[in-house]
């Protein structure tokens, strides 16, 4: 129907400023939380130079993907499930989503192996997965942040580094 929390999908990537601070104006999560203000702004300051390389076209994106989330029987898909995080937005969001988590993958590269393969082009993929890893890493920071799980947040802390 069109209705939404955020007017654009690049606003919805930068609505992840969101989760820091609380509607009341109580203290938020830099006040009450391990959470790292300079280690915030630096991240966010790159997402922001990053978003305008993200398209406004609609997708359904699931936004949890992964293998936890799939049904599978003879090495095939069969169903997919958990969609509470799901929205319209930019596909390469769940790519992104599987590569800032996966361990073992690299599904950049295998997505851009498909590409080639079919040659379809993805214009500024790179520095869209990059956006929105950034995205990504933000949030958990501040869910781990936010529910005390202090291993967890320095886990995705590393990865942000390392993505910067």
């Amino acid at each position: 129907e069109g209705v939404a929390s955020e007017k654009s999908w690049k606003e919805e990537i930068l609505n992840v400023n969101q989760y820091t601070v609380t509607k009341d104006g109580t203290p938020g999560l830099f006040e009450n939380s391990f959470l790292e203000r300079n280690l915030w702004d630096k991240v966010y300051a790159r997402l922001i130079a990053l978003v305008p390389y993200c398209p406004e076209e609609k997708y359904l994106v699931h936004g949890d993907y992964g293998f936890n989330n799939l049904l599978v029987q003879n090495s095939k898909v069969t169903g997919v499930i958990d969609w509470e995080c799901s929205m319209y937005g930019d596909f390469v969001y769940d790519i992104a989503w599987l590569s800032f988590w996966s361990k073992d993958y690299d599904f950049e590269k295998l997505y851009k192996e498909h590409c080639e393969l079919t040659h379809k082009k993805i214009s500024h993929f790179d520095e869209r997965v990059l956006c929105y890893k950034l995205c990504i890493g933000l949030g958990s920071l501040s869910f781990f942040a936010y529910s005390r799980q202090k291993e967890k947040y320095e886990a995705s802390k590393q990865k942000l580094l390392k993505l910067l």
